[in-house]
Parts: structure tokens; sequence; C-alpha cells
């Protein structure tokens, strides 16, 4: 048995739709993958705590810097296991929060994107 994040699931899966910032949110982490021309360019990761949602503009704005170019400023944001959360004020053209299905877990919660 082996156990995979869910974040190299959805790595597989998803670089064509987006073009920009994808935040994945699991409880306990945060993966920010950044996409542009439809692959993935930057991935980053780490611990968070329960009030992530209001360090992430901060954090995008950190990944951005370090990324090796310059990626659109879109921004979606996706939970998992966490319950839905509110939309960051910093910025709010840019933000859209993807549809959370409190009866779906793990890469489940993926499929419908």
């Amino acid at each position: 048995m082996t156990i995979r994040p869910l974040a190299s699931i959805a790595a597989q899966h998803l670089p064509g739709k987006f073009a920009g910032w994808w935040a994945l949110a699991e409880p306990g982490w945060l993966t920010l993958f950044g996409s542009a021309n439809g692959v993935w360019h930057h991935l980053g990761g780490q611990p968070v705590g329960d009030d992530w949602v209001d360090a992430l503009p901060d954090l995008i704005e950190r990944e951005a810097i370090s990324a090796t170019q310059t990626l659109p400023s879109a921004v979606w944001v996706q939970t998992v296991g966490t319950g839905p959360i509110p939309q960051p004020a910093a910025d709010a053209g840019h933000w859209q929060m993807l549809p959370h299905d409190p009866d779906t877990r793990g890469a489940l919660a993926l499929a419908g994107i």
C-alpha cells in the first residue's frame, strides 16, 4: 500500500484547464500550483493552520516572486475536507472559489473540475 498526496493526483489531471494560480487546501496543508499555456510551471506547498485563507494573498505573492516565469494573476481556490471558506478580501476581481461538496472526499472532489 502507498499513500499519494492529493496534489500529486490533481497535478496530472488539471494543467490544461487553468491559467494562473490554483490553491488546493486540505486540512493542515496548502498546495499552490502556477500554470500558463496548459503547463504547470510552479509548485509550492506548506503546512497551514485554520487561518490560511487570510494569508493566501501573501503566500501567492511570495510564490510568484520565486516562480521561473510570470504567471497570470487569476486565482482559483479549492478546499477538500476543510469545508467552504470565504473569498479573500484582497484583489477580489482575480479570485474564484471553486464549488465545495461536503459529501465528497479526497481525489473524488477533483473529478468535477
